[in-house]
């Protein structure tokens, strides 16, 4: 190795990492950007859908139910006089099929109807959803029931349409579409991916912006086949709590 070539060697090896504000370490990347296999719109069981409900504040039933109790534990953020709190919502619901078999449930992303929604919109001025998650139960699974799904159940994620799917064909057309066995547990996950999801909106207002959607038919008629839970990751702000 000539002298020029060891002389280039030691310079390399004395370049020195890039440093953060203040001379600090430059901040790792964050996982939910680098997680492989995602894409711009993480929509359902991406793994950037998964970050952000399992990066989010860890939060117990007593602090869910009183709003007060985040700015006693320092959980709440105050950026010139408003303060800002993520919550995680919660609603209960029975998944039910229609007199030919056929389920064709609807989720939105508004969670005025979630348990103590009301203690929550009385506190702050304006919130946005920051994530939606619908979770899956049959029946046989948590109550030994007889009735149960007997063919798979079609899922996708709708950001323009409300409307209820009509067959296994037309969920195919759905980048989001996923298909999962009847009687297994499951859940579907989507997060913010626009502007306008993005925007706060006031506390009064129900602006759903994306729909989670199932399709199964040939099922047990007109009855309960499972339980579903769906939990919302939402962020209230407003001038003091």
């Amino acid at each position: 190795m000539s002298n020029e070539q060891k002389q280039q060697r030691k310079k390399k090896g004395n370049v020195r990492a890039p440093r953060g504000p203040a001379g600090l370490p430059p901040s790792k990347p964050s996982k939910a950007l680098t997680a492989k296999g995602t894409s711009s719109k993480p929509s359902r069981n991406s793994p950037v859908a998964e970050y952000a409900f399992e990066r989010t504040t860890e939060l117990t039933s007593d602090s869910i139910s009183c709003p007060m109790n985040y700015a006693r534990r320092g959980l709440a953020t105050n950026h010139s006089g408003l303060f800002t709190v993520t919550a995680r919502l919660a609603m209960e619901a029975a998944l039910t099929t229609s007199g030919s078999g056929e389920i064709t449930s609807v989720f939105t992303n508004s969670p005025t109807s979630a348990q103590n929604w009301s203690s929550w919109s009385g506190t702050f001025d304006e919130y946005r959803v920051l994530a939606t998650r619908v979770m899956v139960r049959p029946l046989t699974i948590i109550g030994g029931s007889t009735a149960s799904f007997k063919a798979p159940i079609a899922h996708v994620v709708d950001r323009t349409d409300a409307t209820a799917l009509t067959g296994y064909g037309l969920s195919t057309r759905y980048d989001s579409f996923a298909e999962t066995p009847g009687d297994k547990p499951f859940q579907v996950t989507m997060i913010m991916s626009s502007a306008e999801e993005a925007a706060f909106i006031p506390i009064g207002t129900s602006s759903p912006t994306a729909w989670i959607k199932f399709y199964s038919s040939g099922n047990t008629v007109s009855t309960t086949v499972g339980r579903v839970t769906t939990l919302y990751l939402v962020q209230f702000r407003g001038t003091g709590i």
